[in-house]
């Protein structure tokens, strides 16, 4: 069966054409349902065609297309339990071939493990409290498999797991780990009533489960939004989960968390490729020079004052500095860390992947031995925001395999965390780091399983999830859309960030210059140069007169052609600070645009008086005196630049070509045309040739001559 092709059939809303590939490729299978459709569709077409009224048509179409969706994902179960070789299939055939395993069975032995544990652990027989834990773990394990395979909920199923996550008894984790399980099920199919539970849930007392359930409705909203208009109970319940202001801004919250993940590359490549090298460049120069062996990142700034000054020589200040806030920002920094580390056989189970990290899961307990009370070291980093569920079971495992003599550091009291105690800290911010930590555990299920690729990533195509109008209507508040542009922003995200300031600006009438200026900016460097100076201009009609603002205006008018305008905004910053050499610089160039090459001249040579070593000043003075045909004065100052610079650029070489050469010094001509080709290529200065041509010819350097010396230069470069 072509199950992607009768999907996408569905999805363009061809009926018939789907029904017919469902029924040849069902094999008889499911028959009388598809009979039931057929015969229902077909009714419709006849009423259609006989000029009926029917307000319900619509409706009724949808539902005939959904009811098809079903039947589909039922063969593809039904195929791929006879022979597919995927985990989800391979998990399917073994719950099946144990009839006992249920939902309720599991629910109920789970509901009562607190109490055991507690009695247990009130009579200290270890052996037994191990045994217990083991027990649980395999029970967590078998009910995520139950509802990860699940097919099409009935009402009761979905009933009975509205009970499950309703029950008290139930730990808290087990819940958190349900809804993962629930999250891989949709990502399968689309199921309506698995969906309303999970939607159910964003409304939960318990931030950790709201959170988890925020970012999964998210996600498969994402990935089933054009079939999630053919179940309309499924729209409506997200509909009023979005006008709810507290569940609106919560999933705001969850929306910003998975789109951090789209820095996650970027971040993971900075540490690897700049970060780590750089360190370990500063700390064998660090060695060298002050016999240190190891710098402490975390609290450099505490070191010796030249320590803290050597790294900052090294640029390495501001890049662990850009870490800390991102860091702090809730982005993910650990992804190299920790993606060795998903080796051990703890995380050959899927459900581990999502388990949320529990000090009484069985291969944790043989890792963490009792610490005679207070709080350790290991303690510390296993109890905190820091790394998420996955990377701490990676942290505790890799200790396993550390030798306990080594570990002691790591089991030292350290008195009382200076962390922020969870009791202490408020529902929202609970709340924002629950989704947070979550969003870095799925980063890590998807990219670093190594069945992944048997598993719809949601985070492939991610950059897309504000594309989804329903998903948007998440964002549809003044303060929605200003979160986002801000986010995309701050990652040099443009487009996006546009996208949403000019949204932000249809919303509201902001007076902050700062915001005008950053969405200015950000159509700047998508290359729109009008729109950012109507930007930059509400800019500065808020700051006037502000440097930063004039000049990227000013640059804008350049590079969108208006260099007359451009020329009028450089002026004003020259009077704005008249000591401002680059702006003096730019009206230059404006001038010599405008072929007003003399007024240029008598401004370049103040500023040569004023500032003789300028090598910019004596580059356009040799060109102005170029144009106006001042050969002998042109050629002193190319001379000047060639004793003042060992490094000049392709373009010098061919303007002191041109000083030469009209001045009757051909060879000496010929020899910086030859460099000039080398550095840019020949083509490179036939176009030059061209682009001066007039220039040249007022010297009697006509086209013949041109063509010799480009023949010339040719030769010694095929030569070389």
């Amino acid at each position: 069966m072509d199950y992607d092709k009768i999907k996408d059939l569905l999805l363009s809303r061809r009926l018939g054409r789907a029904l017919a590939e469902l029924a040849a490729s069902s094999g008889g299978k499911f028959e009388d349902e598809i009979e039931s459709i057929k015969v229902t569709y077909q009714y419709m077409k006849d009423y259609m065609l006989d000029g009926t009224e029917d307000s319900l048509r619509s409706r009724l179409y949808d539902e005939l297309l959904a009811k098809a969706y079903c039947l589909l994902n039922k063969l593809r179960v039904d195929e791929g339990v006879a022979s597919g070789g995927e985990l989800f299939f391979q998990r399917m055939r073994t719950c099946r071939a144990l009839p006992s395993l249920t939902v309720p069975s599991l629910v109920s032995s789970l509901e009562t493990f607190g109490e055991d544990f507690a009695v247990q652990k009130l009579l200290g027989d270890a052996s037994v409290l191990d045994g217990l834990c083991a027990k649980r773990d395999g029970e967590r394990r078998d009910l995520f498999s139950l509802l990860w395979i699940s097919g099409e909920w009935s009402d009761d199923d979905r009933g009975r797991m509205d009970a499950f996550f309703s029950l008290a008894a139930v730990p808290l984790i087990d819940k958190l780990l349900m809804v993962s399980a629930l999250h891989l099920s949709l990502m399968e199919a689309l199921d309506v009533r698995k969906l309303l539970t999970v939607i159910t849930l964003c409304r939960s007392a318990e931030p950790a489960l709201r959170a988890r359930a925020c970012v999964v409705v998210l996600l498969v909203i994402h990935e089933h939004d054009k079939l999630l208009g053919l179940f309309p109970e499924a729209c409506r319940a997200f509909d009023l989960l979005i006008d709810e202001p507290g569940c609106r801004s919560e999933l705001l919250t969850a929306l910003l968390q998975l789109l951090k993940t789209l820095e996650t590359g970027r971040i993971d490549d900075k540490f690897n490729k700049e970060i780590i090298p750089g360190l370990f460049k500063t700390q064998s120069r660090l060695r060298d020079r002050f016999g240190s062996d190891f710098i402490d990142i975390e609290s450099f700034n505490e070191r010796k004052p030249e320590w803290q000054l050597e790294i900052e020589k090294s640029g390495m200040a501001d890049k662990l500095k850009e870490i800390g806030e991102l860091q702090q920002e809730g982005y993910d920094i650990y992804l190299r860390a920790f993606s060795k580390m998903k080796n051990f056989t703890f995380f050959g189970e899927l459900s581990n992947w999502f388990l949320p990290f529990d000090t009484t899961n069985s291969e944790v307990r043989k890792v963490l031995a009792a610490d005679g009370g207070g709080k350790t070291v290991m303690d510390m980093i296993l109890g905190s925001d820091t790394l998420c569920n996955s990377d701490k079971y990676s942290f505790c495992l890799m200790l396993g395999a550390v030798p306990q003599q080594q570990r002691s550091m790591l089991s030292a009291p350290v008195g009382e965390l200076g962390g922020m105690d969870e009791g202490k800290r408020d529902d929202a911010a609970r709340f924002a780091s629950e989704a947070n930590l979550y969003v870095q555990d799925l980063y890590r299920f998807y990219t670093l399983h190594p069945q992944r690729s048997q598993f719809t990533n949601p985070f492939a195509a991610l950059e897309t999830i504000l594309d989804v109008p329903r998903i948007d209507r998440v964002v549809d508040t003044a303060d929605g859309v200003s979160a986002v542009a801000e986010t995309m922003f701050k990652r040099e995200r443009y487009p996006l960030a546009l996208r949403y300031f000019n949204r932000y600006f249809s919303i509201v009438q902001c007076d902050d210059g700062q915001t005008w200026q950053k969405a200015a900016y950000c159509a700047q460097r998508e290359g729109r140069f009008d729109e950012a100076v109507t930007l930059y201009s509400r800019a500065d009609a808020i700051v006037p007169n502000n440097k930063w603002i004039l000049s990227h205006i000013a640059s804008c008018l350049v590079l969108g052609g208006k260099t007359a305008e451009a020329l009028e905004h450089y002026r004003l910053l020259e009077l704005l600070d008249p000591s401002d050499m680059a702006a003096s610089l730019q009206v230059c160039k404006c001038l010599i645009r405008l072929d007003e090459c003399g007024k240029a001249l008598d401004k370049l040579r103040k500023m040569d008086c004023l500032d003789p070593g300028n090598l910019q000043v004596v580059r356009m003075l040799g060109w102005c005196l170029l144009v106006t045909d001042d050969r002998t004065a042109a050629l002193e100052q190319y001379m000047r630049l060639a004793a003042s610079s060992d490094k000049l650029t392709a373009d010098d070489h061919a303007n002191t070509g041109h000083a030469l050469w009209l001045n009757g010094r051909g060879r000496d001509a010929f020899a910086h045309y030859s460099v000039a080709a080398d550095i840019k290529g020949l083509d490179w200065l036939v176009k030059t040739f061209a682009a001066d041509a007039q220039i040249l010819a007022r010297g009697g350097v006509g086209r013949t001559e041109r063509d010799i010396m480009v023949d010339m230069v040719a030769g010694v470069t095929d030569k070389d």
